[in-house]
């Protein structure tokens, strides 16, 4: 399997949106401190933002077993009660779509 390289280009709260409510939108170089890298390195580019000037790119360093490369957002209260939804937009370079997977622990 070849290397994959996306970018996750914003995650957001849309529910939260319309009062300016954002969880991370990559313009600001603290927003990478929100987030543990496992099995994947990331960085705060200037390429194929949704909003503004950067995103975060991800890039997987691929392997012919199976793996569990992942992105852990840490924030300082886990009381999301005031979201409705959580978004995020991503842009594959490859030419094959890639399965992503979300796992949300209360």
């Amino acid at each position: 399997m070849r290397g994959l390289l996306m970018w996750l280009a914003i995650l957001v709260s849309a529910g939260a949106l319309a009062h300016g409510q954002m969880i991370a939108s990559f313009e600001r170089e603290e927003d990478l401190q929100l987030f543990t890298a496992s099995g994947v390195s990331i960085a705060r580019v200037a390429e194929h933002p949704s909003e503004g000037q950067y995103s975060l790119r991800l890039q997987l360093r691929g392997s012919d077993t199976d793996t569990w490369p992942g992105l852990n957002l840490k924030l300082p209260t886990m009381d999301l009660s005031g979201y409705a939804v959580l978004a995020w937009d991503v842009y594959n370079s490859e030419e094959y779509p890639v399965p992503m997977g979300l796992l949300l622990v209360d």
